[in-house]
């Protein structure tokens, strides 16, 4: 089975496409839309024998009425011109009105951040806050979108939701937002407001591993070293972790030295280990100061 929209395959007991979140149609919903566009054939039908009526009887008035017709011609000319010329005006006022309305709704992010970063921090405010980034989540935004989701997965400002979470990511993500593909990615890695799915896990991490998302390049790695979703491989786990690890990203680099540590895809080195993880802990990883610490070594 495949979604309409997306094209993505699917399994048979999914009732939402889990890629952008389009309603399945089952075959029994099929069925009782062509029952009910038969009847509206049905009706159709009697309408046009209506219809044809009609017209017979408009066609006979229709030569009495020629001559008036033709005298309204020019009254009608004249007007209709008339009529362009306020037209084109009215025009010109509508795309500078729409351009207005453009503007309001590009500078909407930028202010609605403003406006987040000032009342974080005040209780009061909060609450018409979140108002603001439902409104700019619902007209599309995939920034407000992802930033409304992650407050549900965590819970911060608002009760923990983790399908509304899913929901934004999803919405988001179909825009092609790196982040949030990288966050869908998590909640399907982690069953969280959905059925755990290391395969879908995997295909979101990727979409956004290709867009330079360090987090998704060191998750792939770390799917392919413990072989969650795909045939165990250390070779590539090593390629994608040195991706990210380009980038500065601490958990790369962390993992990278416990390949060395291990001797899993290259030969043990306690030494690059170790040069790996100090790597990591100047950049914050809590973990690779530890390891540190466990090879005797500060």
């Amino acid at each position: 089975m495949k979604c309409i929209v997306c094209l993505n395959n699917l399994k048979e007991d999914f009732r939402f496409c889990p890629y952008c979140g389009t309603e399945i149609k089952t075959p029994q919903d099929s069925s009782d839309n062509n029952s009910s566009n038969d009847e509206s054939d049905n009706k159709s039908s009697g309408n046009q024998t209506k219809n044809n009526s009609i017209d017979k009887n408009a066609a006979d008035k229709s030569g009495a009425s020629e001559n008036d017709k033709n005298k309204s011609d020019k009254n009608k000319s004249e007007n209709n011109k008339s009529q362009d010329n306020k037209s084109e005006n009215n025009k010109s006022e509508d795309n500078k009105s729409g351009n207005d309305s453009d503007d309001t709704e590009i500078k909407l992010p930028l202010f609605l951040n403003i406006m987040y970063e000032s009342v974080k921090d005040a209780p009061l405010d909060l609450k018409k806050t979140i108002e603001w980034y439902k409104l700019a989540a619902a007209q599309g935004n995939a920034d407000a979108q992802v930033d409304l989701g992650t407050m549900y997965k965590s819970g911060k400002r608002v009760f923990q939701d983790y399908k509304k979470a899913v929901g934004l990511y999803q919405r988001a993500a179909g825009q092609g937002n790196a982040i949030a593909q990288f966050n869908l990615g998590y909640m399907f890695y982690c069953g969280l407001g959905v059925l755990r799915d290391y395969e879908i896990a995997m295909d979101w991490y990727m979409k956004a591993a290709a867009q330079g998302n360090a987090e998704a390049q060191n998750n792939i790695g770390y799917m392919y070293k413990n072989g969650e979703g795909v045939a165990q491989d250390y070779d590539k786990a090593m390629e994608w972790y040195e991706k990210a690890a380009a980038q500065g990203n601490a958990c790369s680099l962390y993992n990278i030295g416990d390949l060395y540590e291990n001797g899993l895809g290259v030969d043990q080195d306690e030494k690059k280990a170790e040069d790996y993880y100090w790597k990591s802990a100047k950049n914050g990883n809590e973990g690779a100061k530890n390891k540190i610490k466990d090879l005797g070594s500060e």
